[in-house]
């Protein structure tokens, strides 16, 4: 154990067990924790081998050995065993800790494993030597000093898919590969759940840096076994070098992240070093994103409408609200300039509620035109679908503006009803539908298992993306897809809406197929409210028959 008392008393007190140990498995300090929760006193556990059978007398101590593969097993009191990687850096001590209170309260909890925080990294950056950062220092001052940031790609959904222990032999594979492919003068650690830095001195040149981090990513995505199935992950890495002494470490720690971030928003697997241009397209989104919390607070936000056409009566039947950004110096700013940002920053439901007031308030002025009650359609994210009043804060705010329940529907991405929140999100379902508020599973065809979710899921219509139609004239494959889907779901009596109709022999297509709703630019794009209202009015006047558009004007927005 170092010397230093500061270290010595954070190791003392902490609620994690920590050994310190020889690679054959010798004791050389243990902390009262972990000398607790393995029943020995006055640190008994120093000069003991872990891997001798059974560690001290009493059979109620779970025992440890040491696999022909190199893993550390632990065999809990109840029989069952875990297996943990123990890859020193090099032949002196290992450093290592593990949380223990699934021993200590002898129950198997499956996660012992998940509770190992850097057992086969060489140091925890709490624990990192003071001659190390001098060193670094020393290199960073001579522009030799290189930082790797790395982060496990889609790592919540690995762990939501295969299992947390699964997740776990995933961090000790990819720990294996950091310790095995950086060289004796590297430090590894282990920053974040999924996350990990390297710091690297000796590195002269960006070349030598990215051929260690494009190594480290091709290593990371070799598949690994865990319980006779070959699994892999994949990593995302960011990389800065010291190339002038005025930088501090701190500093290139921070580049190295701001180029992780763009590596992890690109669809390379290459690494990407930090620039200068990179650091201005870092700053220009950290300027959004307190612009974007700006405007959510002076509700800078506006609601656009969009048509949408029944084809057998060439009425429209209703609209789907769209969100803008009427941002002070950018100008109007569509949903893709900013939702991917707010989703990230947990800012999309305070946006929800925004264009929920927004498409209700606009409902209510279409009800009290001369166009009557017509349907409103509203977009609702994972985050909000997943708070328990969501429903009544929908009926709340339909009642604020004496818009009828009925004439209402909640749009939901088919993605979203995949999430961990899945549970929530049917509940939420259930009480929008059980209120008489239509649901709709919104890009229907794009998600993990459509037909799976429309036998799942009790909705009221689907809405078939637009990826479906695009170009549909010429793709004869995307033709039955489409079609099959109407005829599914008539025969289901769900509805459909199919959006991103754009062409005339798109529309004549699924007027063909008895498709009900069409949405797209091919009947109208979206508009303020307002001029919506007129566009609807135009065509009622010019037309007669109670809003009717006919095939001349049809694809006519003017």
């Amino acid at each position: 154990m170092p010397n230093n008392s500061i270290y010595r008393d954070v190791a003392q007190s902490t609620t994690d067990g920590i050994l310190v140990l020889t690679r054959d498995g010798q004791v050389l300090w243990a902390n009262p924790k972990i000398n607790k929760a393995l029943k020995y006193i006055d640190n008994g556990l120093v000069g003991k081998n872990i891997f001798k059978k059974p560690l001290g007398e009493s059979t109620n101590r779970s025992t440890f050995n040491l696999s022909k593969a190199g893993n550390l097993e632990i065999i809990e009191t109840s029989g069952q065993k875990k297996f943990i990687s123990l890859i020193p850096k090099d032949g002196g001590t290992s450093r290592f800790k593990i949380d223990l209170s699934p021993i200590k309260s002898g129950k198997n909890t499956g996660n012992l494993v998940a509770t190992l925080f850097n057992a086969s990294l060489p140091q925890n950056p709490k624990f990192e030597a003071h001659e190390a950062q001098q060193q670094y220092e020393s290199r960073r001052a001579k522009g030799v000093l290189g930082v790797l940031a790395i982060d496990l790609e889609k790592f919540t959904e690995f762990n939501d898919i295969h299992g947390q222990l699964a997740g776990d032999a995933a961090l000790l594979h990819v720990a294996a590969v950091l310790n095995n492919q950086t060289r004796a003068d590297c430090t590894v650690t282990r920053t974040g759940n999924d996350e990990f830095q390297i710091k690297s001195p000796n590195v002269t040149s960006i070349d030598g840096l990215t051929q260690l981090g494009n190594r480290l990513i091709h290593a990371i995505s070799q598949p690994f076994s865990f319980e006779q199935n070959n699994l892999r992950v994949f990593a995302s890495i960011g990389a800065s070098l010291a190339n002038t002494n005025e930088i501090s470490i701190a500093d290139l720690v921070h580049q190295a992240r701001m180029a992780l971030t763009q590596c992890k928003q690109s669809s390379t697997h290459d690494v990407i070093v930090y620039t200068p241009q990179i650091h201005k397209l870092v700053q220009n989104e950290r300027n959004l994103l307190n612009d974007l919390k700006e405007g959510i607070k002076k509700q800078e936000f506006i609601t656009f409408l969009q048509p949408q056409l029944d084809i057998a009566t060439n009425k429209i039947s209703g609209f789907e609200a769209l969100i803008r950004w009427q941002h002070p110096e950018r100008g109007l700013l569509s949903p893709f300039d900013f939702l991917p940002m707010a989703e990230e920053h947990g800012l999309v439901a305070q946006l929800d509620n925004i264009a929920m007031h927004h498409a209700l308030r606009a409902a209510s002025e279409i009800g009290k035109s001369s166009l009557g009650r017509l349907n409103i359609s509203i977009n609702a994210s994972e985050q909000s679908l997943a708070m328990p009043n969501y429903a009544h804060l929908v009926q709340w705010t339909a009642d604020a503006y004496d818009v009828p329940l009925e004439t209402i529907s909640i749009e939901i991405l088919e993605t979203t009803v995949f999430s961990d929140t899945k549970p929530a999100i049917t509940l939420s379902i259930e009480n929008l539908r059980a209120l008489g508020i239509a649901v709709s599973l919104d890009d229907f065809g794009t998600g993990f298992a459509g037909l799976a979710h429309m036998s799942e899921l009790d909705v009221d219509a689907i809405k078939i993306d637009r990826s479906l139609i695009q170009g549909m004239e010429k793709n004869i494959r995307n033709q039955k897809i489409v079609k099959a889907l109407i005829s599914l779901c008539l025969d289901l009596e769900i509805k459909v809406v199919v959006e991103g109709a754009e062409t005339d022999t798109q529309v004549a297509l699924l007027e063909k197929w008895k498709c009900p709703i069409v949405q797209g630019y091919g009947i109208a794009i979206p508009m303020p409210v307002s001029s919506a209202i007129e566009w609807v009015q135009e065509r009622k006047t010019l037309l007669g028959q109670n809003g009717t558009v006919v095939t001349s004007a049809r694809f006519s927005n003017a």
